[in-house]
């Protein structure tokens, strides 16, 4: 009696750790990060420098004009260097580059108005 408990035992053991390893999905995402599919943005600053690296001493690489597309990539980073700046990755004309969080917007698309508007704008002092 024993001896059949020990080896239902041993053989329970077994499949225990054998069957989480088995999964039907072989190309399975196990970095706990889901693939995060590029969202649609745009710059709002003209002159804007696009960065290798997350950091203001960085090289600028590119520098955009107002209303320029980008894909946001989901990542961000903070320059704690300088002032503790947030930056964003980002897909240039198929190319990775970092950008100052507050340049961009995220979610959105360029757009033009063509007819006339009251627009806000903030007195210079």
């Amino acid at each position: 009696m024993k001896k059949n408990l020990a080896n239902f035992c041993a053989i329970v053991s077994i499949f225990l750790f054998i069957l989480p390893g088995c999964s039907k999905n072989k190309n399975q995402n196990t970095s706990g990060q889901e693939d995060i599919k590029p969202i649609p943005s745009v710059c709002l600053w003209d002159k804007i420098s696009l960065r290798e690296l997350p950091a203001k001493s960085s090289v600028p690489l590119i520098q955009l004009d107002l209303g320029e597309m980008l894909l946001f990539t989901g990542k961000k980073s903070i320059d704690s260097s300088y002032h503790l700046q947030e930056y964003l990755q980002v897909i240039y004309k198929e190319k990775s580059y970092w950008i100052p969080k507050m340049a961009v917007v995220i979610d959105a698309a360029p757009a033009v108005i063509i007819r006339e508007a009251t627009i806000f704008c903030a007195p210079i002092y």
